[in-house]
């Protein structure tokens, strides 16, 4: 978003003008000020939908500015308005239990895509109200998404790389501005993904950590 808008009424009246565009279809807008800089209280966006009616397909929140105030609060009370009108999604990998706790029930992220038995699990344990795994299998998450994050360069998608690295199915390079890794991103990534996966009991039933152990060369097991 490069044109901010600069009020919440401005924000719902761009975004019903999208969404009208495909009336039939579910909407959902994606909060992400980390990287569209915009952070009103969604709440205040969901009642400004409402008061235009000029979207009916509007359908809730996918929220990822959850390290950012009000958060969850604002989950919370997104999801008390008029008796759960709409729904919100969890964009945080590594905070699904607390998104659980909030009431959230649908999640949509990164890490997904390549560890989805794992959070599954997370979820499996939450509902039958064992906490202790819920915890201890969000914790291997985190320890998942360190090692994508840190171990390429600045610019490079880690988490989208893990794909090409593991050689099963390549995604390709990231699209501009994001950039290609190099050698030494391929082999730090390959290397950390290994070291994640053998450091981390709840990370090694999961199937993109067995793949990891019996798959990469054997230069990347220098862990």
């Amino acid at each position: 978003v490069f044109f901010k808008p600069a009020t919440v009424k401005a924000l719902a009246a761009s975004m019903s003008v999208i969404f009208g565009a495909a009336p039939k279809l579910p909407a959902y807008y994606y909060h992400i000020p980390s990287k569209t800089g915009v952070n009103f209280p969604m709440i205040d966006f969901v009642r400004e939908m409402d008061k235009l009616g000029t979207a009916a397909n509007f359908a809730g929140i996918k929220y990822t500015g959850l390290f950012s105030s009000p958060g969850f609060m604002d989950v919370s009370r997104i999801l008390e308005y008029e008796g759960g009108k709409y729904e919100v999604f969890s964009g945080r990998d590594e905070m699904m239990i607390e998104a659980l706790a909030a009431g959230v029930v649908g999640f949509v992220g990164s890490q997904y895509n390549f560890a989805g038995d794992l959070y599954n699990s997370i979820i499996r344990a939450w509902d039958a109200g064992d906490l202790k795994t819920a915890r201890a299998l969000q914790a291997a998450a985190v320890e998942l998404i360190v090692a994508w994050q840190t171990s390429v360069s600045t610019g490079v998608d880690g988490c989208k790389n893990v794909f090409n690295v593991m050689g099963a199915v390549p995604v390709g390079d990231d699209r501009l501005p994001g950039v290609p890794m190099s050698s030494d991103d391929r082999l730090n990534l390959k290397t950390a993904l290994v070291k994640a996966c053998r450091g981390r009991a709840e990370l090694q039933g999961i199937k993109i950590c067995q793949h990891a152990v019996l798959h990469l060369d054997s230069v990347s097991l220098q862990v």
